[in-house]
């Protein structure tokens, strides 16, 4: 659905899933997006980047239809 505000939600999953439960592989699924905002897409790629950096996997499954494109004002 739309992913608009719930960062703390999905960067203490991924802490839980790679550090509490010991995966060492993650997929980021957003094959059923309606609406990706930056504020989430910024810091998850940052996670993302430190976790590689770290020997963690991480894919990404793009949504299965094109996001809108952002108004730019």
């Amino acid at each position: 659905g739309d992913l608009r505000g719930d960062t703390r939600g999905a960067l203490v999953s991924i802490f839980q899933l790679i550090q509490k439960r010991g995966y060492q592989d993650i997929i980021l699924d957003f094959s059923k997006a309606k609406y990706v905002d930056a504020n989430l897409m910024l810091p998850l790629s940052s996670y993302a980047t430190y976790y590689r950096r770290n020997q963690f996997d991480f894919s990404l499954i793009e949504p299965d239809e094109p996001l809108p494109a952002p108004i730019v004002c």
